[in-house]
């Protein structure tokens, strides 16, 4: 996860940014943090931000201007808006900024919105599973695919492997379908993951799968869906 902090006051840049890591710590979230310090700055490097704290009042090119011509080029990124200035939040309405927070900024606001993105985020819920015969939760985004065995059902979670005792067929019913496909009677993928795909065969994590012939036109349509609204 990138997150992004556009504020001319380098004060303001850094406390924000220990707010974000205290966030990501807490919740043990793992994330990029970038400062920009001007509107200039952000619209240099800015294309691959998943969420951008932006400050309205800025000397040059200010926030409002700033995020029209961001929104432009990442229109995926979510934008928290930060002012002490009621006046302009009407002109912001029209970044689609999802929150708007009023400075000083308090650090429960900003806990408020980072919970926010990540609900809004796909495979946000957790899920319960075994791991070394003690349960377990993750959140589902972070399971790279699933793999069904006669008794059992095996979960990769990053580099960790966890079991339950749940069919796929019941899986199907909890897992995000935004994020998760069947793609045979064998495996459940996370579209994240997918390093590869040509022709009804897919490549995870150096393994591959064949999507079912009757799947093949749904999963090529999600995962092109997956790519356009949810990466």
């Amino acid at each position: 996860m990138h997150i992004g902090i556009c504020d001319d006051e380098i004060a303001e840049l850094q406390s924000l940014k220990r707010m974000i890591e205290s966030y990501c710590d807490a919740h043990g979230l793992e994330a990029e943090i970038h400062l920009f310090a001007s509107g200039v700055e952000l619209l240099s490097e800015s294309e691959h931000l998943d969420l951008l704290f932006l400050d309205i009042a800025m000397p040059g090119v200010d926030g409002i201007e700033a995020g029209k011509r961001f929104r432009k080029r990442n229109p995926r990124c979510k934008i928290a808006m930060e002012t002490c200035r009621e006046d302009r939040i009407r002109e912001a309405f029209y970044l689609e900024a999802y929150r708007f927070l009023p400075k000083p900024l308090r650090e429960a606001d900003v806990w408020e919105a980072l919970e926010g993105f990540e609900e809004s985020r796909a495979g946000y819920r957790r899920i319960s599973l075994w791991e070394m015969r003690q349960k377990v939760e993750v959140r589902q985004r972070e399971i790279v695919y699933i793999q069904t065995y006669d008794s059992y059902t095996e979960y990769i979670v990053g580099n960790r492997l966890m079991r339950s005792e749940r069919s796929l067929h019941d899986l199907e019913k909890e897992l995000d379908p935004k994020l998760f496909f069947r793609v045979n009677k064998k495996y459940i993928v996370n579209f994240s993951y997918i390093e590869g795909y040509d022709n009804g065969i897919l490549i995870i994590r150096d393994t591959s799968m064949t999507v079912s012939r009757r799947k093949k036109k749904d999963f090529e349509k999600k995962y092109r869906d997956y790519d356009l609204y949810f990466r």
